[in-house]
């Protein structure tokens, strides 16, 4: 006879929970003074931040206008999300120009080698500029990353329709609430 004996095994798990890996790009060019445009893209930012310091995000971010502004930072927990939750209030429009196509490409491919993961990339601009979506999907595409456009106050198709067509999120005439 074989002896059986019942075990009961109980492991405790914590659930992986995947915390979303963003980059989010802010234009601070002179056009976007006009309006409620720096609140609504702040608001974004700050969104995303607060996420940040909820456990559910991961969020590179800089700022940009006719070139990248300074060097990408990374909020990866409450205490970097809170200093830069402080940071984002202080004043960082300046009245350059824009250039949304060069400044967002270069942000991903920025990002792509200081993280090494492949973060999705979220431009936030009053879209006055002119882009070439087709170069836009390419470079995203080439780089296997998602991009997503936020469009404050105004409007740009060819940014929209380029962040359609990685998969992303668009929204044109973005206006908050």
């Amino acid at each position: 006879a074989i002896a059986q004996k019942s075990i009961t095994v109980r492991e405790r798990v914590a659930p992986d929970a995947q915390r979303q890996l963003l980059g989010v790009l802010v234009d601070c060019s002179g056009s976007m003074s006009g309006g409620r445009r720096i609140q609504l893209a702040l608001g974004v930012l700050t969104n995303r931040l607060e996420a940040v310091v909820k456990g559910k995000a991961e969020v590179w971010f800089g700022f940009f206008d006719s070139r990248l502004c300074g060097t990408p930072r990374l909020a990866n927990d409450m205490i970097t999300a809170k200093l830069l939750l402080r940071d984002v209030s202080r004043n960082h429009f300046n009245g350059r120009d824009t250039a949304i196509q060069r400044c967002t490409i270069q942000f991903a491919e920025l990002l792509a080698k200081l993280d090494g993961r492949l973060p999705e990339v979220c431009v936030v601009t009053d879209g006055e500029d002119s882009v070439d979506p087709n170069e836009m999907v390419n470079a995203f595409t080439k780089l296997g990353m998602v991009l997503h456009a936020f469009v404050v106050e105004c409007s740009n198709e060819n940014l929209c329709d380029a962040a359609r067509r990685t998969g992303g999120l668009a929204i044109d005439k973005f206006e908050g609430r």
